[in-house]
């Protein structure tokens, strides 16, 4: 006696595929999340992993630490320039690319720990300010050797040391400071680096209040919220968040708004931005910009 070959009805069929379409909608979000969680995870460990290098750098050369820029008898914002993360590389090792005789490239590298993968603008070839060869512009950070990601806070020390004195040395540039950290009084409670989408190697809380256009470009108007300029200088991970790292070595996540009313930039005590009153200066700007940034004018939906 034959039995009747018996297999899946068009009705099962299409109940599974739907089980299958349901499950898929529900945890394509989550992977995506997690996705989103391991990018941030690698942009604080990147960042703590920079501040550990540059803490043996200091280490290294009696407690001094790099400069920002080394530009004696070389063009500043060209390739040919040095910056922290030439001086820091040989502590990190991964991502980066040889001075090159002082030649740009025109090509991405590896970023390794230099790099934040959340940062879309890592390898931006919009121009930086000054003497800059082009169109095309180098890509990356203003030296073209690294990418954009990670800058460190040109305004540490002020509190200590007062408006107009830098922290960090910056040799060949006007302003640079000692780099002495015995200078700073809280070095754990004061910003080491951040991270940027800027091609500075070097951050001022000035450039938080402004704007960045779809290339990357920062807004140099200093004139607060500009909604033409709906994205900041500043990497945001969502809800306003970014990853910091401070001089003792540790690195944290936190909103803007939060550094600042904390004073982890070192520089709105009595002697650095709270007593200056020139909010047009980009490098200086006054306690009442700071007073309207703190009431939430500059949160921006897309950044911090």
């Amino acid at each position: 006696m034959f039995r009747k070959p018996t297999g899946f009805t068009l009705i099962e069929l299409l109940v599974v595929i739907a089980i299958i379409a349901i499950l898929a909608a529900i945890l394509f979000p989550v992977f995506a999340l997690a996705r989103e969680q391991a990018r941030k995870i690698t942009c604080i460990s990147n960042i703590k992993q920079l501040a550990l290098g540059m803490t043996m750098y200091f280490t290294d050369y009696d407690g001094t630490a790099p400069p920002v820029r080394d530009i004696y008898n070389k063009p500043i914002f060209t390739s040919q320039e040095m910056s922290w993360k030439d001086l820091v590389y040989p502590y990190i090792k991964d991502g980066g690319r040889p001075y090159n005789n002082g030649l740009p490239y025109a090509d991405k590298g590896n970023g390794g720990l230099f790099v934040c993968p959340d940062n879309q603008f890592a390898w931006s070839n919009s121009p930086t300010w000054g003497n800059v060869p082009g169109p095309p512009y180098p890509i990356g950070d203003e030296t073209s050797r690294f990418p954009r990601s990670y800058a460190v806070n040109d305004d540490a020390g002020r509190n200590e040391q007062g408006l107009a004195t830098n922290f960090w040395p910056n040799f060949g540039y006007g302003g640079g400071g000692s780099g002495n950290e015995a200078i700073l009084q809280q070095p754990a409670s004061t910003i080491m680096m951040l991270e940027s989408r800027i091609s500075f190697p070097d951050f001022h809380i000035a450039y938080a209040i402004n704007g960045m256009d779809s290339a990357g470009n920062l807004d140099n108007s200093c004139n607060g919220y500009n909604p033409s300029l709906p994205l900041t200088a500043m990497q945001s991970h969502g809800g306003g968040l970014t990853n910091f790292s401070f001089f003792d070595g540790h690195a944290k996540t936190m909103k803007l708004t939060q550094s600042v009313s904390s004073d982890y930039w070192d520089t709105f005590g009595p002697n650095a931005f709270g007593t200056d009153a020139n909010p047009s200066d980009c490098s200086y700007f006054g306690q009442n910009v700071i007073l309207k940034f703190l009431s939430g004018i500059k949160e921006w939906s897309t950044g911090l």
